[in-house]
Order: C-alpha cells, then sequence, then structure tokens
C-alpha cells in the first residue's frame, strides 16, 4: 500500500511541476477552467469562499507591497462571492497583473471567513491553484 501511494504522490508531483499549458486545473476547493471571456472558477465546497487571482509573477511583486494582499474577512455576500457548489466567472481585466502577452499562468487563491468570537471574523487560506496558459 505504501508503495502505491508514493507512486500516486510522486505522479501527482510531477504533474503539478509540469510546464504544459491546461484548460483547467483542479484543487481540493475549486476547479479553474479557461474560458475566451475568462475564468471560470468552481467552488466543490457546502462552504461560500471568497477569491482573488493573480499573475503569480505579479504576485511576488505585490507581496512587497501587502496592501496588494489585503484579504476580505467580512460573512457577507461582498466577501464570499463565490457560492457554495456555484461559480463566477472573473474577467481577464480582473486578474491582477494579467497582460494578454506575458502572462503565463493565474494563481486563484480562495479562502473562507469563520468566526473565531461573536463578532470577530477571521479569513481561513485554502491551498492556491495556479492554471499554466499556452502562448
Amino acid at each position: 500500500m505504501r508503495r502505491r501511494c508514493a507512486s500516486v504522490l510522486l505522479a501527482l508531483t510531477i504533474a503539478a511541476c509540469s510546464d504544459a499549458p491546461t484548460a483547467m486545473v483542479k484543487g481540493d476547493v475549486v476547479k479553474v477552467t479557461r474560458g475566451d471571456a475568462g475564468l471560470l472558477i468552481e467552488n466543490l465546497t457546502d462552504t461560500p469562499r471568497a477569491y482573488s487571482a493573480y499573475d503569480p509573477n505579479w504576485l511576488a511583486l505585490a507581496a512587497m507591497n501587502f496592501t496588494l494582499l489585503a484579504v476580505c474577512s467580512t460573512p457577507d455576500q461582498t466577501c464570499l462571492r463565490l457560492p457554495a457548489h456555484g461559480y463566477v466567472v472573473v474577467p481577464y481585466a480582473e486578474v491582477g497583473g494579467y497582460n494578454a502577452t506575458t502572462t503565463t499562468g493565474i494563481t486563484v487563491m480562495t479562502w473562507r471567513v469563520v468566526e473565531t468570537s461573536p463578532g470577530q471574523y477571521e479569513p481561513q487560506m485554502d491551498d492556491g491553484v495556479t492554471l499554466q496558459l499556452d502562448r
């Protein structure tokens, strides 16, 4: 059994590191599909989620300016824009740092908002997924 798990883990690791372009990527929480008008982000969970989408190269630069990485932490629809078992279409113009000629991938970050004490809320980040774009 261990050998099989190790083989599956190795295959998934190699696939995750591949530079091959994809039209879709699926994580534990969301599935992201590339479309002509933008990204289709599907929530695979029972919980509404917040999301953001960025060019990962721009995201690395944005990490130096924390105001660009601010995440919402309110339990309302202005924050939790991705409904449970629902989807949103995010136009490429709304992807942080997106450039039609230079962007080679798009990272989608999602999180849920949990109440830590009465009236106090905190974001709980999910693992991000990166969709590689063919150029």
